[in-house]
């Protein structure tokens, strides 16, 4: 009786055996594919380390590659500072160069701009002097003129007259003038006469009118009053 129950409760209430049966092969397959999953997860969870460890060695190596090179790197650096450093300095020397070059040429240039300014100024001042010297001359000559005595005009007059008639040595013509009764040589001072031409005049006179010897001639014209260089050119002019 209680079997029968029991059967009928079992029939009632429950799975049948078979179902259950079939439930745990289903549950079994479930564990079979959850464990394939972890160990596939687990495979790529080593192959990732795997992974990772060759990437941390790469990374490691690259690391020590780096460091190795650091120092030519450095080196690198310094060589470049080294030129740079030296073109700067190049640069600053030709600058340092070029601003003394433009000193000195400065420096040429105002000086001849001064050299030739100072001249200008000697030149005008020299120019000046010479002007207030022959307008101080002309004027004392002027001066001079307007002072003379109706004589002293007369002893001009005659002088130059007789210049104009014939030659004259300068110490001759004072003695002309004193003999016509002027007392003194200011005429032959005032006049204005080449005695060198006066010398050779008087020796072509002579020359025409008498014949000499070059000696003779000298003499004659010394007597005459001219100095024996005056003389001897004379004599020179007319070829003996």
């Amino acid at each position: 009786m209680v079997a029968l129950i029991a059967l009928i409760i079992g029939t009632s209430f429950g799975p049948s055996q078979a179902e259950v049966d079939v439930s745990s092969d289903e549950n079994q397959k479930k564990v079979e594919t959850l464990e394939l999953a972890n160990k596939e997860l687990s495979s790529e969870i080593e192959t990732l380390e795997s992974t990772n460890e060759e990437s941390g060695n790469k990374i490691k190596e690259l690391e020590a590659k780096v460091k190795e090179a650091e120092p030519f790197f450095l080196l690198e650096e310094k060589e470049k500072e080294a030129k740079e450093a030296e073109l700067k300095k190049k640069e600053d020397e030709e600058k340092a160069k070029k601003a003394a070059e433009d000193a000195a040429a400065k420096e040429k240039a105002d000086a001849e701009a001064k050299a030739k300014a100072d001249a200008e100024a000697e030149e005008k001042a020299k120019a000046e002097e010479e002007a207030k010297a022959k307008a101080d001359e002309e004027a004392k000559a002027k001066a001079a003129k307007d002072a003379e005595t109706v004589a002293q005009k007369q002893a001009i007059g005659m002088a130059e007259n007789y210049l104009e008639y014939t030659a004259f040595s300068k110490s001759g013509l004072v003695e002309q003038l004193v003999f016509e009764g002027f007392s003194n040589a200011y005429a032959v001072e005032q006049i204005e006469a080449d005695w060198r031409a006066q010398t050779v005049t008087m020796a072509k006179n002579y020359l025409e009118y008498t014949a000499f010897s070059r000696s003779g001639l000298i003499e004659q014209l010394e007597f005459e009053g001219f100095s024996n260089a005056d003389a001897t050119f004379a004599v020179d002019a007319m070829g003996l």
